[in-house]
């Protein structure tokens, strides 16, 4: 049963428990991993300082949880200890980090080259300290698509 009103938990939907609903787990632990760390960043998302305006980032925490089901499907990762840890997860959810999985060394660390291209369209409005991560290049061409320049489409686009 999933838990109810859980922000986190058709998240956690992309590590799958099963290759097919009639098969055997992938390996013991994972269901429980799924449910604690639901639980844990649960528990964290209603704690959140009032001051930190809701600025959550579930983009960076969908993209990596995608690339460990992918890995926990093709077999490279058979253990729970070789799954994300609760504080990298909120790591994820708070500063959107995506982090990515050694295989050499079986643990995953953030990966800011990664992040950098996932946080363009997750710009939150109020939130001090966020940028445009659009290439210059690509914010000149949306410019001249939009019959403008690229500094006056950044200052409609951040008034925004």
């Amino acid at each position: 049963m999933p838990p109810t009103g859980s922000l986190f938990w058709p998240i956690f939907q992309k590590v799958p428990i099963k290759p097919t609903s009639r098969g055997p787990p992938y390996f013991n632990g994972l269901e429980a991993w799924r449910r604690s760390m639901v639980s844990y960043l649960d528990q964290h998302f209603r704690n959140l300082a009032p001051g930190h305006s809701g600025a959550i980032h579930l983009e960076a925490l969908k993209t990596t949880l995608e690339e460990c089901g992918r890995l926990v499907q093709n077999g490279t990762i058979t253990w729970t200890t070789h799954l994300p840890t609760a504080e990298q997860l909120w790591d994820m959810v708070v500063h959107n980090r995506i982090y990515a999985f050694d295989t050499a060394h079986q643990h995953w660390y953030p990966d800011p080259r990664l992040s950098d291209y996932t946080v363009a369209g997750n710009l939150l409005p109020r939130f001090p300290g966020q940028h445009s991560l659009l290439k210059p290049e690509i914010g000149r061409r949306v410019a001249r698509m939009h019959g403008t320049t690229k500094a006056r489409w950044e200052r409609d686009a951040a008034a925004f």
